[in-house]
């Protein structure tokens, strides 16, 4: 069988509340089945890791970056 490809991103240590609208788009188009076959991961500032968790729900994993 073969591996679960992982797409990851790692938001950098900087970064508005307000930026928190894209995980929503990436959300959504989780939510409609666009990572079918893939599994995705975000790694948002440890500022924003509460509310991340909150937008992406299960179809978005999420980590903490120099936690």
């Amino acid at each position: 069988m073969a591996p679960t490809p992982l797409i990851a991103g790692n938001w950098k240590m900087n970064g508005l509340l307000k930026e928190l609208g894209e995980l929503q788009t990436l959300a959504e188009a989780a939510g409609a089945g666009l990572n079918q076959g893939r599994d995705i991961l975000i790694c948002p500032p440890a500022t924003m890791l509460s509310a991340s968790f909150g937008i992406l729900g299960h179809h978005v994993a999420v980590g903490g970056q120099d936690c």
